[in-house]
């Protein structure tokens, strides 16, 4: 209890959390090609533990709030290491539902202060819509991994897939993004109905989180203007 408390009170970067939430997924999704060029692609999964324990301070509006995330990221830390140390069927679905789990309680929790919380428009919740975006990627890429561990032949274009290489995900992450953005270069795809149903759902998510975070941020920058104006309109 001491200890969130002095965490609130010292307020470090408030005003600016969703921008650091936002470049730290910028750098953990650039950090993969570079880990693999070294050879040590595996290592990936350690800068994702550290991304999780950073998004707890993006979430921290209060001190419920922070409890809660603390509350969430914990088990999700110790699934992701546990199945670095430990790489079995067990870890792997422990990891994965625990980080998802704790995605999608930042994913709430940041959309809708970044874009459904009162106040202006700024810079940092236009970072906040984007960090979400990406935070969908991540989720839905998770849920690939381990319905590939559980079926291989649910993906074409994907080589044999080994539970020691569902610790990174990048094809996933890969295929993800490819599906949210509705880009679909066709090099890999699902197949079962099962991937097929995540994948088309993704596709729906990303187009209805663009329309929606663009109308909101619209109207919201328009409601701003006209209160700006009102006075002098007098």
């Amino acid at each position: 209890m001491y200890v969130i408390d002095r965490i609130l009170k010292r307020d470090i970067g408030k005003h600016r959390r969703f921008s650091d939430l936002l470049w730290s997924l910028i750098i953990l999704l650039f950090a993969y090609p570079v880990v693999s060029y070294f050879g040590v692609a595996r290592f990936w999964s350690l800068l994702f533990t550290a991304e999780l324990l950073f998004a707890v301070h993006s979430v921290s509006e209060g001190t419920r709030s922070l409890k809660i995330a603390a509350a969430l990221v914990t088990p999700a830390v110790l699934g992701e290491l546990s199945f670095f140390f430990f790489e079995t069927n067990e870890t792997h679905w422990f990891s994965v539902v625990s980080v998802g789990v704790f995605l999608s309680y930042v994913i709430i929790v940041v959309y809708k202060s970044a874009v459904f919380g009162p106040g202006k428009i700024t810079v940092d919740r236009t970072a906040g819509a984007i960090a979400v975006y990406l935070l969908l990627g991540l989720l839905w890429s998770l849920a690939y991994g381990m319905l590939a561990a559980t079926d291989p032949e649910a993906f074409t274009g994907l080589e044999a897939f080994t539970l020691e290489q569902s610790g990174a995900q990048q094809d996933f992450i890969y295929f993800s993004f490819v599906t949210l953005t509705t880009l679909g270069y066709g090099d890999m795809s699902p197949v079962s109905s099962l991937a097929k149903t995540l994948a088309y759902f993704e596709a729906v998510v990303g187009q209805l989180f663009l329309a929606v975070t663009i109308a909101r941020l619209i109207s919201l920058e328009v409601s701003q203007k006209d209160s700006d104006d009102a006075p002098g309109e007098s």
